[in-house]
């Protein structure tokens, strides 16, 4: 009898930023395949992830924190509501403390600041 080979199925991670370039830049820098990654889709801002989220699963979140609406913080407690288990990760130009507090209660993974280094 043959072995079948059964690949993991790819974690699918969505990017929620209003910066073009970010979006862009994070799309070609990061190796999904290698990492087990499937980029799901992007946003430009919190209302259009969670509508984005409606129609398409997602495991991760790469979100940035200020953003038009919605910001990132407000759209990652909403999302919790819903999706627990959802992992999180923060961009972000600011460092202040606060933000960092909120995202950590929020049950970020991490909080990166921009400009994103390669290796992180």
């Amino acid at each position: 009898m043959a072995q079948v080979s059964v690949q993991p199925t790819p974690l699918r991670v969505m990017i929620v930023d209003d910066e073009y370039m970010i979006v862009k830049g994070l799309e070609r820098l990061i190796r999904w395949e290698e990492l087990g990654l499937q980029l799901a889709g992007t946003a430009g801002n919190g209302q259009e992830a969670l509508d984005l989220m409606s129609r398409q699963a997602v495991d991760i979140v790469i979100t940035d924190v200020n953003m038009p609406g919605m910001n990132g913080l407000e759209m990652i407690a909403q999302m919790k509501e819903s999706l627990p288990k959802l992992a999180f990760i923060i961009l972000s130009g600011y460092q202040e403390f606060e933000y960092v507090k909120r995202g950590m209660e929020l049950g970020a993974k991490n909080y990166l600041l921009k400009p994103i280094d390669k290796v992180e």
